[in-house]
């Protein structure tokens, strides 16, 4: 009846349908259906054609109904965090679409070209990907793609493309028509090689290449003259351009040490060059994560700090906990503490390979994702986040004080894996996921099942923890469902990205770096404030 509606929130309840005659609201442009239990939207959908934005993700979606092609005034589409296995015809001819994400799904092998013109990664259509000529964000983090499509060069509008932790073995050769684009993340697949064509992006700020299969880098990349950051840690590298290595642009260079080693001009690294490398039992570069450790250049660090990846990515962990270590320095204060990179490339809140295996909880037996041959016990394989658990180990063994630091996603990552530090800071953790919008595709009892291993690993922890959240009422719900031994910092902010908003007001850094200076000297035989 309410036909002058023009936003409708239904997020975050326990909706399994939408009711046909939503075609009613004729004048409706947002729709806010996430973190529900829908596996599917109705057809009548597409007769809500004013819409201009609809957000769909954390629900048991399968797929999309053709339908959705029809809304032609739609500029944001996101499907994060579903079950999606194609995406055919229903996007192709969403000329107007600015964000499409897909991340998080088990989006599978592209459909093959049955026309004249190859089928798209979105639709089995003659219109295509490339007909999307005003996206600007298109992000398939997490899925199971081998392969782009050819067309994919004509997204002439295209900023940042982020294609991480699939199964890419190809880049398409042409990559020239993507003259917008600013960001390219194509880490954690299977890239054997990289065309020449990517030194054609003129544009191109920042370019995400580590955990592939790369031998050799074109020598194209010393044309990019924006190029300001370049991670390539974790893949065999047999050459690093000289000239690029000299490129007075490129602010970071991420590379491992194995490469550093063979690199001479190294010896003599500019001012941004970052070298770190990889660690774990050494299953990381099949099994998936991301854990890169930067070690601190001072004497050997007895403190590390973990800083757990979100889900969208924000904050800037690198930037903040950088900035930190000048101010130390700045201060005369003792900054020895290296950092540990560790990303979920799978979007599954810690729990699953890079192949989407799970590490079930109930089952006491080997769970099929455990790797024969390896030292991984089953007990370990059978737990909750029992894959990252077991890198996490091998990776923290040799440091006294471990300060776990994560957002959202990475902030529950934090408690999960609380029993290996000494401190963790959490900003805005998801703990019950049925009660909440942000979250993967999966179904109530997975969902039953991690909230009950997160606050076990909380009862377990001797760690000093202390979860910061907001005003708003869902963050404040997650941040009271833990043991009354966690201290909860409630902020007057009805964000859910509170640490970013902290970080911008000065308050961040404030909060990190005092627990990192309380365990640094608890590393010298300092005792450890309680101070929140």
């Amino acid at each position: 009846m309410l036909r002058d509606l023009e936003e409708l929130s239904l997020a975050w309840n326990n909706i399994s349908y939408l009711p046909g005659d939503i075609e009613n609201l004729k004048n409706l442009r947002h729709l806010g259906l996430s973190g529900n239990w829908l596996m599917g939207l109705p057809p009548n959908i597409g007769k809500l054609t004013e819409l201009e934005t609809l957000w769909v993700q954390g629900n048991l979606l399968q797929h999309l109904p053709i339908e959705v092609g029809n809304l032609k005034h739609l500029t944001i589409l996101n499907v994060t965090g579903n079950m999606l296995e194609d995406i055919l015809e229903t996007v192709s001819s969403l000329s107007n679409l600015i964000l499409l994400s897909l991340s998080g799904n088990k989006l599978k092998q592209l459909p093959s070209a049955t026309l004249t013109i190859l089928y798209d990664l979105l639709a089995m259509s003659p219109f295509g990907l490339g007909d999307m000529s005003s996206l600007k964000i298109l992000t398939t983090n997490g899925n199971f793609l081998q392969s782009l499509p050819m067309s994919i060069e004509k997204l002439s509008s295209l900023e940042k493309l982020s294609l991480q932790g699939n199964r890419l073995e190809h880049l398409p050769s042409n990559l020239a028509g993507l003259s917008s684009l600013k960001e390219l993340i194509v880490a954690d697949n299977e890239l054997v090689g990289v065309p020449d064509s990517i030194g054609e992006l003129k544009y191109l700020k920042s370019l995400s290449l580590y955990g592939n299969k790369i031998s050799n880098l074109p020598l194209s990349l010393c044309k990019m003259k924006q190029l300001q950051s370049l991670w390539l840690e974790g893949n065999p590298l047999n050459n690093l351009p000289e000239a690029m290595l000299k490129a007075s642009n490129l602010k970071a260079l991420g590379i491992d040490s194995d490469m550093a080693h063979s690199v001479r001009s190294l010896s003599e690294p500019h001012g941004g060059l970052r070298i770190s490398r990889l660690v774990g039992t050494g299953l990381v570069s099949s099994f998936g994560g991301y854990f890169k450790l930067q070690q601190s250049l001072e004497i050997s660090a007895k403190v590390v700090v973990v800083a757990f990846g979100s889900a969208p990515g924000v904050p800037n962990w690198g930037g903040l906990l950088s900035r930190i270590r000048k101010a130390m320095l700045a201060d005369n204060k003792k900054s020895a503490f290296d950092v540990l990179y560790v990303v979920d490339t799978r979007r599954s809140w810690y729990t699953e390979t890079k192949l989407g295996e799970e590490w079930h909880h109930a089952s006491l037996t080997a769970s099929p994702g455990c790797p024969s041959g390896t030292a991984m016990r089953e007990k370990e394989c059978a737990t909750v986040g029992g894959y990252f658990q077991q890198e996490l180990q091998e990776a923290l063994k040799d440091y006294k004080r471990v300060v776990m630091i994560g957002d959202s996603m990475g902030a529950s990552a934090g408690l999960l894996f609380s029993p290996l530090a000494t401190s963790v800071i959490a900003f805005c953790p998801q703990v019950d996921m049925i009660e909440s919008a942000i979250r993967p595709g999966r179904g109530r009892d997975w969902f039953r099942s991690y909230k009950q291993s997160l606050i076990n690993a909380v009862v377990e922890s001797s760690a000093h923890i202390t979860v910061h959240c907001g005003s708003w009422e869902h963050d404040k719900y997650q941040a009271q469902l833990l043991p009354k031994k966690v201290n909860v910092v409630v902020h007057n902010s009805e964000s859910h990205r509170l640490a970013r908003e902290l970080d911008e007001q000065g308050t961040l850094l404030k909060i990190i770096r005092r627990r990192i200076e309380e365990e640094i000297d608890a590393a010298h035989g300092a005792q450890v404030s309680t101070v929140v």
